[in-house]
């Protein structure tokens, strides 16, 4: 508003001190000082910039505007103070109370909660320590059942165990009983007759039914394999003989029959079994089966090796025909025969040479590689390199893969030289056989005869000993009963 100069020189010289920033009260500076240098854009904005005093007029509006800006500056201050406290409307003083009492509260909140959490946790533990103490009590309970279950079981094993062992006793009794009687010198002799009778007649049955009808020859042979494979089996296990029926010759008559009975119709089968039958009639001089009447044994061993092999003859040569029951096919293949073999030979490795090793070992059954080995003496003839445990059982099984493809050849000789080799196999055997019984006969024949010179050399030496003492008793006689002798003798 315009006023007079006389009011403008009236506010000079009764103007008071205005308010700093800090609401002190100061004598604001007529003129610029070392202090307005120091703040030259205070005396800038308040007008100083010329070096003398500005208008008082201008100076008040300047002054209202920066009291303006901080009571601005204040409420926004009380605005935020009042957010941060949460009490909107009420003073500084009051809110900062009411956080104080929700801090206490909070707090007592938090105590009660760590109490609770608190009884929370040692009711848990507490829960933790029955449960404990309760799986501890089955555990006890558990361990004491089974210790009492497994001394029953255990008690119930030795009582079947020895059951078993005493039953094994009797039967063992009784077999001994059987088997002396069996053993008997006159039982013997019966038993060996009446063998040697059935093998001589079987061998004329053999002849007469391949001649009269080789094509229903199955049925005698089947037969035969029923009976004699079956007492082997059971004279075998007695024995501990038993791992000689995992040998090829058993499984060669097996695959026979099942192609006899089962499969008639599958030439594969047929070709499988006829491929056998080389490494079969190649047995008998190498394993020197012999044909001797009486023994059932040497008599099963020839016919398990000669027998496959003229049944397959009979169906190779007399079985074809719309007629014949049997499928016999016009060209041979090895390749089935080779597929069997090598799934047998693989089974047989397994079973004898890795999965049943240590047990037959242990029980010290017979096998056909100890036979081979030790009986037959080969590895003692082998190299020293080549007679470890590995390294003897690696030739066995090429030794023995050599002789079953010497064999292969057979299948496919004419009829005229497939025969021969059956007749000079069984004539092998038939000689082996008469050289058992030279020289069983040789022996007891020699042994008589010893026994005969001993007892003419005893009887002699006993006659000159009753000679000589009669002669010394004759030179020793009295003279008086000499003359008495005399007399008598002259009367």
């Amino acid at each position: 508003l315009p006023f007079s100069s006389a009011m403008a020189t009236e506010l000079e010289e009764h103007d008071e001190p205005a308010c700093d920033a800090d609401g002190d009260h100061s004598d604001f500076p007529a003129s610029p000082t070392k202090d307005s240098e120091d703040c030259p854009e205070m005396f800038e904005a308040a007008g100083f910039e010329s070096g003398y005093e500005t208008d008082p007029v201008e100076r008040f509006f300047v002054i209202n505007r920066w009291q303006s800006q901080l009571d601005s500056l204040q409420r926004r201050l009380r605005l935020r103070s009042r957010r941060e406290l949460g009490e909107t409307g009420k003073s500084p003083g009051q809110g900062q109370g009411s956080f104080m009492r929700n801090l206490r509260q909070r707090r007592k909140e938090v105590a009660e909660l760590a109490d609770k959490f608190q009884d929370g946790r040692r009711r848990v533990v507490g829960t933790i320590e029955q449960i404990e103490h309760r799986r501890k009590e089955v555990a006890g309970k558990l361990i004491d059942g089974r210790k009492k279950v497994v001394g029953r079981i255990e008690e119930r094993q030795k009582q079947l165990r020895q059951q078993y062992l005493k039953q094994i006793d009797e039967i063992t009794e009784n077999m001994d009983k059987v088997l002396g009687k069996f053993r008997h010198a006159k039982a013997r002799q019966t038993r060996h007759m009446l063998c040697f009778c059935s093998s001589m007649a079987n061998v004329v049955a053999i002849a007469f039914w391949l001649g009269a009808s080789p094509a229903t020859f199955y049925r005698y042979y089947t037969f035969q394999c029923a009976m004699l494979i079956g007492c082997r089996a059971i004279w075998y296990r007695w024995h501990g003989w038993h791992y000689f029926l995992f040998d090829l010759c058993y499984f060669c008559n097996g695959v026979l029959l099942l192609y006899l009975w089962i499969f008639p119709h599958v030439q594969e089968f047929f070709m499988a079994a006829f491929g056998f039958s080389g490494v079969l009639l190649l047995s008998v001089p190498v394993f020197r089966n012999s044909f001797v009447p009486h023994s059932l044994d040497r008599v099963t061993s020839v016919f398990i090796h000669i027998g496959p092999a003229v049944q397959l003859w009979a169906l190779r040569w007399f079985s074809h025909g719309p007629d014949s029951a049997f499928n016999i096919p016009d060209t041979i293949s090895v390749k089935p025969t080779l597929c069997f073999y090598f799934a047998w030979i693989s089974a047989y490795v397994l079973d004898q040479f890795i999965v049943h090793r240590k047990f037959i070992e242990r029980k010290g059954y017979a096998t056909l590689f100890q036979h081979m080995a030790y009986d037959m003496g080969l590895l003692a003839k082998l190299p020293k390199r080549l007679q470890g445990p590995v390294e003897s059982r690696a030739v066995f099984v090429l030794g023995h893969a050599t002789l079953f493809l010497s064999g292969l050849p057979y299948i496919f000789l004419p009829f005229s030289l497939q025969t021969l080799i059956i007749c000079v196999a069984t004539l092998w055997a038939f000689k082996n056989g008469a050289s058992f019984y030279i020289t069983y006969f040789w022996k007891v024949y020699e042994h008589q005869i010893f026994s005969f010179e001993k007892d003419m050399a005893h009887a002699q030496a006993a006659a000159d000993e009753s000679e000589k003492a009669a002669t010394q008793t004759d030179d020793h006689q009295p003279v008086s009963e000499q003359h008495e002798g005399g007399t008598d003798a002259q009367s």
